[in-house]
């Protein structure tokens, strides 16, 4: 039965290769239009909240406030152009790193009381979080770029995994 359909393997091995190596060669347009994706379900989760708003029985003033805020986030980010979908990856990315590191290392006093290996394993996963999250932010270009080159390794990688399946499967 898997034989059968083993040819999707290859197509997959394909299409991942391509898209990996397109990724490390557009590096910046690929973040961009991950970029897009994003800012597009920021409108659209904008717009929902803002709807919820006025026809929901319950009103909050907080959710309404969150749905103008992130659609005009939103419109900003795909009406300010390539750049600044790129650099807002960047730093959405180490944001994001700062914030886990952070919630790591004040996790870890609580772990450490159950478990102290366990709790010095995430305090220190947290500190080193925190420090790279931090250098991150300090430089969105060099994030944006290697974010972009994770991202076209990891189609690589999945590419040729597919094809060497396709292989064992014959």
């Amino acid at each position: 039965m898997f034989r059968r359909y083993s040819w999707l393997l290859i197509l997959v091995g394909i299409l991942s290769l391509l898209a990996g190596f397109w990724v490390l060669s557009h590096p910046g347009m690929a973040l961009a239009g991950l970029g897009t994706m994003v800012a597009l379900f920021f409108l659209v989760d904008g717009i929902s909240h803002v709807v919820q708003y006025f026809t929901n029985e319950w009103k909050s003033g907080w959710s309404l406030f969150n749905g103008i805020i992130t659609a005009f986030l939103a419109i900003m980010l795909l009406t300010d152009g390539f750049g600044a979908r790129t650099l807002f990856m960047a730093t959405m990315i180490a944001f994001w790193v700062l914030i886990s590191g952070i919630t790591r290392l004040m996790m870890s006093f609580d772990v450490k009381k159950l478990d102290r290996a366990a709790g010095s394993t995430l305090m220190w996963t947290g500190i080193l979080g925190i420090f790279t999250g931090s250098l991150m932010m300090t430089t969105p270009l060099f994030t944006a770029l290697m974010v972009s080159y994770m991202i076209g390794f990891t189609f690589i990688y999945q590419g040729i995994a597919s094809i060497v399946l396709y292989f064992k499967a014959k």
